[in-house]
């Protein structure tokens, strides 16, 4: 359906100001990375490197509304530095690994 559309389930990004809002989804609220993601992360990277799989990492961009309803809560949502510093580790030692 199109996001356009009035029936799209997130019209206007009506459901997504909704997480963020309440620190649901993607956009839960947290003091430091999940050490479980941080570890799939690193399995994920290894696997990849084993079947010589280049991986790039990007922090996608959000729409206008939801960059503004996230630095209106930048108190509780942001890229914690520890998670963006291990992901940076990570990609840049599995790109190592390939060369």
């Amino acid at each position: 359906m199109n996001i356009h559309d009035p029936r799209h389930r997130d019209y206007k990004f009506a459901g997504t100001l909704r997480y963020i809002a309440r620190g649901a989804g993607r956009f839960a609220y947290a003091d430091a990375p999940s050490p479980g993601s941080l570890r799939e992360m690193d399995v994920l990277l290894d696997w990849c490197q084993k079947r010589n799989i280049h991986v790039i990492g990007f922090f996608p961009p959000h729409a206008h509304a939801v960059w503004a309803a996230m630095m209106a809560k930048s108190e509780k949502i942001r890229v914690h530095p520890q998670a963006r510093d291990r992901a940076s580790h990570a990609l840049r030692c599995a790109w190592l690994r390939v060369l």
